[in-house]
Parts: C-alpha cells; sequence; structure tokens
C-alpha cells in the first residue's frame, strides 16, 4: 500500500540511489574517450552548482515534513541514503575502463563500447 512507512522508505531510498547514479553520470557523460581524471574533476564550475541544487532538492523533498506528505517519501538514515553509492562508483569506474580501451583502440570495445 503506498501509505505504509516502509513502503515509503523503499521508494524514497530508490530515488535516492538514482540520484547518486545520475550524479555519476554527469560526470562520465562530459566527454567520449578522455579520462575524468584528466577533464578535472573540477573544471565545470557550473555542474558543480547543478549538483549542488540536486543535492539540496533530494534533501527537501526526504527531510522536510510538508515534501514528505506531498510526495510521499520518508526520512532517511545516512546508510539509506547510501545505498546507492556502490552503484555509482561502479558506473564511475566500468565507464573509465572503457574510455581506457577506447583510448587504446582496442577492437572489441571500439565494436561494442564506442558511442
Amino acid at each position: 500500500m503506498a501509505t505504509d512507512p516502509l513502503y515509503q522508505k523503499a521508494v524514497t531510498a530508490f530515488f535516492a540511489a538514482v540520484i547518486l547514479c545520475q550524479m555519476a553520470n554527469v560526470f562520465i557523460s562530459r566527454t567520449k574517450k578522455q579520462s575524468l581524471f584528466r577533464t578535472g574533476l573540477f573544471s565545470n564550475k557550473f555542474l558543480w552548482l547543478g549538483l549542488f541544487v540536486e543535492v539540496t532538492f533530494l534533501g527537501i523533498i526526504v527531510y522536510m515534513p510538508q515534501t514528505q506528505a506531498f510526495f510521499g517519501t520518508q526520512p532517511l538514515s545516512a546508510f539509506e541514503l547510501l545505498l546507492g553509492l556502490p552503484f555509482a562508483i561502479f558506473i564511475f569506474f566500468f565507464d573509465e575502463i572503457r574510455k581506457l580501451l577506447l583510448r587504446k583502440r582496442v577492437a572489441m570495445a571500439e565494436k561494442y563500447f564506442a558511442w
């Protein structure tokens, strides 16, 4: 049932995980082949502003009682909030490996992982 607090907490944790993975995605989408470490994490100040706004909205939706009632969310512990972090880290490092293989001109990577 949509009003069950456990269901709402699960939906909230999933929402937070999606946000975390999208934060990793915004970094990996900046270049097709060049490593993020070469491009630099802080080379785009507007990106960091956008991430700050995104995290702020996540906090408002998850922790303010008025928005909890509107969106049907529940407050999360730090552990629950970060459940999606391993997936975001995986996405980030998988793409770094993909870009490395493309720079090394590995045929399989060029065939299946280039876009």
